[in-house]
């Protein structure tokens, strides 16, 4: 037995408001999301390509205990900052903090090759 798919419901500011379900394909039609979606999607690959080569980078230099160190350093200024960083990011336009955040991020990881340090690749990943 199939149930009929019902319209999401939407509460803002105590009313209620029912929208029906937006599609993959309805979304990708629209210009400003499919360019949000591709930006987001290149960003997001260049931050996996760029984990990895930090990591290549570090096993070169320190073996496993600088992927190990990398990696911690990657993901440790997230959890201690993130929750502050979110409420000033919050204040300024999205639009202009992610392509400046981009923009930064790439500069940081074209800048590695140059650097044969741990101690940079440690600083560049918890900037990352």
């Amino acid at each position: 037995m199939q149930h009929a798919q019902q319209p999401r419901l939407q509460v803002l500011n105590g009313t209620e408001e029912r929208h029906p379900p937006v599609s993959y394909w309805t979304l990708l039609k629209n210009r400003t999301f499919l360019r949000f979606f591709a930006a987001q999607f290149v960003s997001s690959l260049g931050d996996w390509i760029g984990v990895i080569a930090i990591a290549v980078f570090a096993q070169g230099l320190a073996g496993n205990a600088g992927v190990g160190l990398v990696m911690t350093a990657r993901v440790l200024p997230g959890f201690l900052v993130g929750p502050i960083a979110g409420v000033f990011a919050d204040r300024y336009d999205r639009k202009k903090l992610m392509v400046g955040a981009d923009i930064i991020r790439a500069f940081l990881i074209f800048s590695v090759p140059f650097f044969e340090s741990l101690v940079y690749l440690l600083v560049v990943s918890a900037l990352l």
